[in-house]
């Protein structure tokens, strides 16, 4: 047990590295923007960058899940796995290219041309991703996130700033951010991967795309979850409520961001590993610190949306405390799906999402009209906490994996009250997320401790 707590709490420490410097970097950015964009012009933004991560899965097939999971197989050829997952990249590249040639002539030809391109970069960025973690390469992934954010940030600054473009130079920036961190991974990787036709392995490669197209489903699912609430807005209120909603989870992206450098660590001990007591114990720990952190999130977002936004999007911090909360259990649904990908049980993941995305389209048509952002916000926390029931239940009856409790009802109970509190005073808001904070802390003492400990043991092994 100890030296796999160990294994994580390295590949945590060594993904932490890499994101803090980047999220920084991010949040000094927003103020930014937001004092150049209009509400409306970065709701436009908002959605060609929504569609485009939505043809990703699709277009791609979702093969680099596949080739994280068929990488880490010791018993298989990584090269292989490689040459196999990049083919299919290229092919999907080539059917983008031709897509887009279609549907120039009804749409902007310039925000097609922005959706192809990001598409292109984008898509392989996560594709080296996924092998990179196959590999046991985590450091690529850690700088290439600072290199990602570096690039963007400094060409927000120039383009926008020193050469005022607009939407347009913002445009420019995203695309151009993923080019350098694809360069950088790749030159990593160079020992790693010989690109030849012989090794493209198509019988292994019709193995990835059985364990890897139920996954497709799973993909657009937690797109129509997280994302397609910003069409429905477009539609019912405006790009400008678009905006500010948009804008609205970059609060929640705090504890994204503490979310993905865990997620990208644990996912790994996952497939390694086949111990349900670990698994219990790393879910607790992670259950309370993503809580802990979400409330504190909530307990300061009016102040730190008075930091990071201008009076136009200042509004979108009354957004944000429905949305952490989404966030924290859109945290705990990856981490259930991770132990779903270690079994290759790609259609439990895959009905779960389609489950949620189907009550959120419900649910967003009937409080998006009423209730704009706020009503998508709702939407979305209902549709994360049932898939993350529906996961739970299936890891306990399939796999008899139980790592539920009443401490977990009571977490969402002391998160919820806290959100109401907030929206009725700050101060009010702050009292009560910080008694939540210290409950959380006594009903899981024993889980905290131990990771505590397991910090300061690496740290001092380090020493």
């Amino acid at each position: 047990m100890k030296e796999k707590n160990k294994e994580l709490i390295k590949n945590t420490s060594l993904l932490m590295l890499g994101n803090i410097g980047s999220k920084m970097l991010s949040f000094i950015l927003i103020p930014i923007y937001t004092s150049i964009l209009t509400t409306s012009e970065y709701g436009i933004f908002d959605l060609l960058s929504t569609t485009e991560s939505f043809l990703i899965p699709i277009l791609t097939l979702d093969i680099g899940d596949a080739v994280f999971r068929y990488g880490i197989d010791e018993e298989l050829n990584t090269n292989t796995v490689f040459n196999s997952g990049i083919f299919l990249w290229f092919s999907s590249v080539f059917f983008a290219i031709v897509l887009t040639l279609f549907v120039q002539n009804i749409f902007d030809k310039k925000y097609c041309l922005f959706v192809l391109l990001t598409f292109i970069f984008h898509s392989l960025y996560t594709f080296l991703i996924n092998y990179s973690k196959g590999v046991d390469k985590l450091n690529l992934i850690a700088f290439g996130g600072i290199i990602n954010t570096f690039t963007f940030g400094c060409l927000c600054v120039c383009l926008l700033v020193i050469w005022p473009l607009g939407l347009n130079g913002y445009m420019i920036a995203y695309i151009v951010g993923f080019v350098f961190p694809d360069i950088w991974i790749l030159v990593g990787l160079r020992n790693k991967i010989n690109i030849k036709i012989q090794f493209i392995d198509l019988k292994l490669l019709k193995k990835m795309l059985h364990y890897s197209i139920p996954l497709i489903f799973a993909s657009i699912s937690w797109w129509i979850i997280s994302a397609s609430d910003r069409y429905m807005i477009t539609w019912f209120c405006g790009s400008s409520e678009n905006g500010i909603y948009s804008m609205s989870y970059k609060i929640p992206n705090i504890l994204v961001a503490v979310m993905t450098i865990f997620s990208q660590a644990w996912v790994v001990s996952a497939v390694k590993e086949d111990d349900n007591e670990f698994y219990k114990k790393i879910y607790r720990i992670y259950t309370s610190m993503l809580s802990i952190v979400g409330l504190i999130l909530i307990g300061f977002s009016e102040i730190i949306g008075r930091i990071l936004y201008s009076s136009d999007f200042y509004i979108a911090w009354k957004i944000a405390p429905l949305l952490i909360m989404a966030a924290i259990y859109q945290g705990l649904t990856g981490f259930l799906c991770d132990l779903l990908t270690s079994k290759k049980d790609a259609i439990g993941i895959a009905v779960s999402g389609l489950t949620g995305a189907f009550l959120n389209i419900i649910l967003n048509i009937i409080f998006i009209q009423k209730f704009y952002a706020m009503g998508a916000a709702f939407a979305t926390l209902i549709s994360m906490l049932t898939v993350w029931g529906f996961l739970s239940i299936r890891l306990k009856k399939k796999y008899t994996i139980n790592l539920n409790s009443i401490k977990d009802v009571l977490h969402i109970f002391l998160i919820f009250i806290s959100i109401i509190a907030i929206q009725k005073s700050n101060t009010f808001g702050f009292i009560i997320s910080g008694i939540s904070i210290f409950v959380i802390i006594i009903i899981n003492f024993s889980a905290v401790k131990s990771l505590v400990i397991s910090i300061y043991n690496k740290i001092e092994g380090v020493n």
